[in-house]
């Protein structure tokens, strides 16, 4: 499998979905936030400084930072998503957080530009076609919680 074999080579970062993340974890009856968040730190436990799990029209949940913090994050679109969906989502909020993280900002500020990214994704026809004013605005209304306590 190949994200198993990716995370063996232990990268700074991953972007599993949730059946992804499923695949390669302990099995589990619900996959709340909790679950959710379980696992994504015994993938930061083993090395990978951010595990961002991506769950579509729920936002992500992500466990990262120096001490292993859990969050949720989610933004609501402002206007009719555009015909083409959601394809090129997930690779928008991989740029996003990437972006933040190459300009040194702090992970929960990298979450919030990766969140705009992907839901900005959405507004506009194609694939990877986001209008810098709906990044700004829609980072504006991200909504991230932390979830329990970090690793200790």
């Amino acid at each position: 499998d190949e994200l198993r074999e990716g995370i063996e080579a232990r990268p700074f970062m991953v972007k599993p979905n949730l059946e992804e993340l499923a695949g390669i974890s302990p099995r589990q009856e619900e996959w709340n936030q909790a679950a959710i968040a379980g696992a994504g730190r015994s993938l930061w436990e083993s090395g990978i400084r951010l595990v961002v799990v991506s769950l579509g029209a729920e936002g992500l949940v992500a466990v990262g930072g120096e001490s292993g913090q859990a969050w949720s994050g989610f933004v609501g679109l402002d206007r009719p998503a555009a015909e083409t969906g959601s394809v090129g989502s997930g690779d928008a909020m991989v740029a996003g957080i990437a972006v933040a993280l190459l300009r040194r900002q702090p992970a929960e500020d990298a979450l919030r530009l990766g969140i705009a990214c992907g839901a900005a994704n959405l507004l506009r026809p194609g694939p990877g076609v986001c209008d810098p004013a709906d990044i700004e605005r829609l980072r504006a209304a991200v909504v991230l919680r932390s979830i329990g306590q970090p690793a200790g």
